[in-house]
This record gives C-alpha cells, sequence and structure tokens, in this order.
C-alpha cells in the first residue's frame, strides 16, 4: 500500500474542504470559523483514509 498515494488521494476527495478553509483564512474571516473548517478537513481526510484503506483490504487495490 502507498502511503503516500493514499493521503493524496483522500486529500482529493476533500478538496472542496480545503479550498473553503484557505478562502476562510486569505480573507481574514473569523479565525474560529477558520479553525471549524479545519478541523472538517482534518475530519474529512481521516474518513477518506479509513474508507481507502477498507476498500484496499478487500480488494487490493484503492478505489477513487
Amino acid at each position: 500500500m502507498d502511503i503516500v498515494r493514499l493521503h493524496h488521494l483522500a486529500e482529493q476527495r476533500c478538496k472542496p474542504l480545503g479550498c473553503r478553509m484557505k478562502s476562510c483564512q486569505e480573507s481574514a474571516q473569523d479565525p474560529n470559523l477558520c479553525q471549524q473548517y479545519h478541523r472538517e478537513l482534518l475530519e474529512c481526510i481521516s474518513k477518506e483514509k479509513a474508507r481507502l484503506i477498507d476498500n484496499w483490504n478487500r480488494t487490493g487495490k484503492f478505489s477513487s
């Protein structure tokens, strides 16, 4: 299992959240809101990694 690829695929799936967080930071919005977006992004990446690992364990490949 390619760990770097795993992380990259998870990040791709969560890209809309990452864009929202980046936009929040660039526009200097409420820091608490930006932190919430960051937490949501990390949670999304974690869930996607778990899903991809489950697919790997069942099929021997990542399902993107």
